[in-house]
């Protein structure tokens, strides 16, 4: 359906098992969240970042940015708004996070954790099952992200946050720093991890009180895709971009254990991995990590006439999947030649591959969705 002019619409569709709209949700199969004369961004971008989780009982969760604020609601498995939902986030909690959607997780309790921005940089927010605010968590609901303080720092991007069955909450992403020579016109990017308890506390068991700063790499550096593994450590991918002019990978993925040191033993470099080894994987954005320690990193590639959804596959220990796609990649999802901002990668229950994207061009924002059968396994 169009979008009445000069608004701003919140919407979730949902789609049968071969690909239609799912005409019992909410209105031929998509459901209205919300609808305002805000923009999402204060700068006028369009589309909304926008995260969707579904809890055991079908319960939906959607979480946006609008007007520059994070926002979230509950649908039933009808597509109906829950007015029983409390949504208790803080007024004023921000979402500047550049350009990834919003960081959201329900815990092992039913509890909803979602990332967002204040004042003092990064904070994490847990409610309650009914929506309530958490006021045990953190301070009075709140708690920082320990974030390593880097004074070169001029850009931090969040890939993603992991809560563990200790309860624990990870947040990681990357760091761009300031080139040291002000003549120099390359900068320098790391991956960064925070960890706080299960009550809202800097962990001091992870890092250097709760945090960990990766070795630099030369690098545009942006935004990439965090996860948690099954073992209690954590996966973590950087987009250096390469800005020598001599090529090469342009990703890179890192394991860290639970304690958060690099994982030797994974990838082919004591701890981390060139992504995009026999094709290209230009921006990686999320990340997940199967039961049997496979990790799933989606993205987006582009040549010179068209960008499309992109999946590399690796193995437990970190090479590529040369049983997947192409030398463990495939660049077969929704290819056009239009721009795609944003995108996502979730597992079926019979092992497929979903993964879903924006489209802009000078028509508008569309969304794109794509399945590979079989590619968890």
């Amino acid at each position: 359906a169009a979008v009445p002019a000069g608004s701003t619409q919140v919407y979730v569709s949902r789609f049968t098992s071969a690909g239609q709209l799912d005409a019992s949700f909410g209105a031929g199969g998509t459901a209205i969240v919300n609808e305002s004369h805000e923009n999402c961004f204060a700068n006028g971008a369009r589309g909304c970042p926008t995260t969707v989780v579904a809890d055991p009982d079908g319960k939906i969760y959607v979480a946006y940015c609008l007007a520059g604020a994070l926002s979230v609601a509950r649908l039933d498995q009808s597509g109906s708004l829950d007015s029983s939902f409390a949504n208790g986030l803080p007024v004023g909690l921000g979402c500047n996070f550049f350009y990834p959607p919003p960081r959201v997780q329900l815990d092992g309790l039913g509890r909803l954790v979602l990332l967002g921005t204040s004042p003092s940089g990064y904070v994490l927010v847990r409610l309650k099952p009914d929506g309530s605010l958490d006021e045990g968590f953190g301070e009075g609901g709140e708690a920082q992200v320990p974030f390593a303080h880097v004074q070169e720092l001029r850009r931090l991007f969040v890939g993603g946050l992991a809560i563990q069955s200790d309860g624990t909450i990870a947040v990681g992403g990357s760091v761009r720093l300031e080139p040291e020579n002000p003549d120099e016109p390359e900068t320098q990017c790391a991956y960064t991890v925070a960890r706080v308890t299960e009550s809202g506390h800097p962990d001091d068991t992870f890092g250097n009180g709760g945090r960990v700063l990766g070795p630099m790499i030369t690098g545009l550096c942006g935004g990439g895709g965090f996860a948690g593994r099954p073992d209690g450590g954590y996966i973590d991918t950087v987009e250096a971009g390469s800005t020598s002019g001599t090529g090469g990978p342009l990703s890179y993925i890192y394991a860290l254990t639970p304690t958060g040191e690099l994982n030797v033993g994974f990838g082919s470099r004591a701890g981390w991995q060139p992504l995009g080894l026999g094709a290209t994987l230009d921006v990686p954005e999320t990340v997940i990590v199967t039961s049997d320690n496979r990790v799933l990193v989606g993205g987006i590639a582009e040549d010179a006439l068209t960008v499309g959804l992109a999946i590399e596959r690796l193995t437990p220990e970190g090479l590529p999947d040369l049983s997947f796609g192409s030398q463990g990649i495939s660049e077969e999802g929704c290819k056009s030649s239009s721009d795609h901002t944003t995108s996502s990668l979730a597992v079926g229950p019979d092992g497929s591959l979903v993964a879903g994207a924006t489209e802009s061009d000078a028509s508008g924002v569309n969304a794109c969705v794509a399945r590979w059968s079989g590619g968890a396994e």
